[in-house]
């Protein structure tokens, strides 16, 4: 993250910079602006200019979740296994290791042993071939001469362990991302298994679309299950709080004056944290890069130290 003293170099060079393209020799660089304890007077256009974005507090929904880990599994109806129907000699092999085909391609064409006649090994279903085991002039010997999978679909299968397993039920709502945290899809648990593994835990299946191909079988996942829906009167978003001497805070915007407010928090999820004291409703206070305005201030209060 950028240092304070960066941060206002950058500031003071930019509005230098407009200054003096403008000939505007009133304007007045960000840290001049008129200070108070644990406030800062900043004019629109600078706010606008660094992108700092203010909302209204109000109520919202906290969301009460569960974190789980799981995998992307195969489902089994999109996996075959292809042997020859007859047993016989393969004469050509047409499919490779990594073909995409559709239901029905022809992917060798095998003699019967017994009829002598030439007949076609077709794929029974669209897919990828990810194995081939026949050559030509091989016997077919009654083995998988190919294996072909569709990811257009896949399963999300995770673990439930017992201090969890009485608050998730199918039909609840999931948030898959991966492992390091990429967010993916919402899926809903479809069912759950009946028996329990040796950890203790229970699969939980999430059905995934999956027409990208960005869900591999193998990875590593990673889901937050909604186990329950807070209804709150007075809420801001997390990505608005900061610290200052101490306690939390969110910057209240009035006019042009923006205030460290200290708050007590109450319930959060991943984006909002409900208010007990410090705001009012309908309070204007800063959702995005609040950080500046944190080093504004800070910076006037260590400048007023020394």
């Amino acid at each position: 993250m950028m240092t304070t003293r960066l941060l206002m170099t950058l500031v003071s060079v930019w509005l230098l910079q407009t200054a003096c393209s403008s000939g505007d020799e009133t304007a007045m660089p960000l840290e001049e602006a008129h200070h108070v304890e644990g406030h800062t007077e900043i004019q629109p256009e600078m706010a606008d200019a660094f992108g700092v974005e203010v909302a209204a507090a109000g109520a919202a929904e906290i969301l009460e979740t569960i974190e789980v880990f799981g995998t992307v599994t195969l489902d089994p109806a999109r996996e075959a296994a292809v042997q020859a129907r007859f047993p016989g000699v393969i004469r050509s092999v047409s499919a490779q290791v990594g073909d995409r085909v559709e239901a029905g391609a022809a992917l060798a064409e095998v003699e019967s042993d017994e009829s002598l006649s030439r007949y076609s090994v077709t794929a029974p279903t669209a897919g990828v071939v990810v194995q081939r085991n026949a050559n030509a002039g091989e016997q077919t010997s009654g083995r998988t001469l190919f294996r072909i999978i569709d990811t257009g679909t896949v399963w999300g299968m995770f673990r439930i362990f017992p201090r969890d397993r009485s608050r998730v039920g199918p039909g609840e709502s999931v948030a898959i991302s991966t492992a390091a945290g990429e967010r993916l899809a919402e899926g809903v648990i479809d069912w759950i298994d009946v028996s329990v593994r040796r950890d203790q835990s229970v699969s939980a299946r999430v059905i995934l679309e999956n027409p990208e191909r960005r869900l591999l079988p193998g990875m590593f996942l990673s889901g937050r299950i909604i186990v329950a829906r807070h209804a709150v009167n007075l809420a801001v978003k997390r990505s608005a709080l900061q610290t200052y001497q101490g306690e939390t805070v969110v910057y209240r915007q009035t006019g042009d004056l923006y205030e460290a407010r200290p708050v007590v928090l109450g319930r959060q999820d991943g984006t909002w944290a409900e208010v007990l004291d410090g705001l009012s409703v309908s309070d204007q206070y800063v959702t995005t890069n609040s950080y500046l305005i944190k080093a504004d201030i800070d910076k006037d209060s260590a400048s007023h130290e020394h």
